[in-house]
């Protein structure tokens, strides 16, 4: 296991000039909710399918996969950044299940929530 911190997407909506800006942003402006690529479509301007192929073409990922990282980068931060419970960190990111969050997370970061934070926050403090 390495000692690196994964890569984030740290791109704001002014990062661009973009019709993208209003998703990304509406996407930011709603973690705390189950967001759906049609949210995020009709934010932007456009039907859900052009707006789709318009993201990944400018952006490099998918809509959904965009979502999930911003929800994981998020969710590293505040486990790195607060001693906030794993489960309220999960419930401030659209998670109405704990378990499902901590299956989420493994997924995006191979790691635990937990054991993300024990790894992260000793680096941080050293």
């Amino acid at each position: 296991m390495s000692e690196k911190t994964p890569e984030t997407i740290s791109l704001a909506a002014q990062d661009f000039e973009s019709p993208l800006s209003n998703a990304i942003l509406y996407v930011q402006n709603h973690l705390s909710e189950q967001i759906t690529v049609s949210e995020m479509a009709q934010a932007a301007g456009y039907h859900v399918s052009h707006f789709t192929q318009l993201f990944q073409k400018q952006m490099g990922i998918s809509p959904g996969q965009f979502i999930q990282k911003k929800k994981s980068d998020t969710a590293a931060q505040l486990l790195t950044s607060t001693d906030l419970p794993v489960s309220e960190i999960a419930d401030s990111l659209g998670f109405n299940n704990p378990f499902y969050f901590s299956s989420f997370f493994k997924k995006q970061t191979g790691m635990t929530p937990s054991a993300y934070r024990t790894i992260y926050l000793r680096t941080y403090l050293q």
